[in-house]
């Protein structure tokens, strides 16, 4: 996703593609455990994209001793050591991307787990769970596209419970994608 010209729609349309693949998943009992650009395939001409990668994929609730996910779309669980495969953890890391996406960088770049802890406090209020800091991450772009940035803090929750379910996001960012304002 390198192209800077794509459009508030056609992000959505790319984010509601991300949401569709984890539900399937999902539906299936898998956990994709590495939601990252790398792997997402975009077809451009076409405008769709695909979720690749399984490698790391696994059944919901198992339980491995080593860590999972890219360090840079790891969810707070697993930097904490949760080992318990979980579909909140997908959409963590898929409200990372839909950040990027906006922001055209990283979200939570970081070099180790203290710097990526202190990325994810920047943006993420654990007492706060309704206020978002998109400023202090992607600056004058907070405001170029609500409903991706409104998609991403649904999955960005420090409380696991608290997240929307894949399926919710897809249907959201369907619904979002047919209004003609996207400001």
């Amino acid at each position: 996703m390198q192209d800077n010209d794509l459009d508030a729609k056609t992000l959505i349309r790319y984010a509601s593609h991300v949401f569709k693949a984890l539900a399937h998943c999902h539906s299936q009992s898998i956990v994709h455990c590495d939601m990252k650009p790398a792997n997402l395939l975009v077809h451009p001409e076409a405008r769709t994209l695909k979720l690749a990668d399984f490698g790391e994929s696994d059944l919901v609730g198992r339980v491995l001793d080593r860590t999972f996910f890219s360090r840079w779309w790891r969810p707070p669980e697993v930097i904490f050591g949760e080992r318990a495969r979980a579909f909140h953890m997908d959409v963590w890391a898929a409200g990372a991307v839909v950040g990027e996406m906006v922001g055209r960088t990283p979200l939570f770049n970081s070099s180790g787990t203290h710097t990526l802890l202190a990325r994810i406090l920047r943006l993420v209020d654990p007492e706060k769970p309704e206020v978002f800091h998109w400023e202090r991450i992607i600056g004058s772009r907070s405001s170029f596209c609500v409903p991706l940035l409104k998609c991403a803090e649904r999955c960005l929750r420090w409380d696991p419970g608290k997240r929307s379910t894949a399926q919710q996001l897809a249907e959201f960012l369907t619904h979002a994608g047919t209004l003609k304002s996207h400001s």
